[in-house]
């Protein structure tokens, strides 16, 4: 989904569709690598707190993985 202002929307939609990146850098490049997630492993039933996420505690259970809910004091 493209959300575009403009004020002159004749031109505005011309420049979009007529757009050209310069110069031949972005032909000549190969495309980038993708990235790969290194796995992770938590015990099954069990409650680890992440260093990644600030200190969230994650739950894994038979329904899946989820972030716990704070407690209030």
């Amino acid at each position: 989904m493209l959300l575009a202002f403009a004020d002159k929307v004749s031109r505005s939609w011309k420049q979009i569709i007529y757009f050209k990146p310069e110069g031949d850098d972005m032909k000549s490049q190969p495309p980038p690598a993708p990235l790969e997630a290194a796995p992770v492993s938590i015990p099954r039933g069990s409650e680890v707190t992440s260093d990644l996420m600030g200190g969230a505690a994650v739950i894994e259970d038979e329904r899946g993985v989820r972030l716990a809910r704070e407690q209030e004091d």
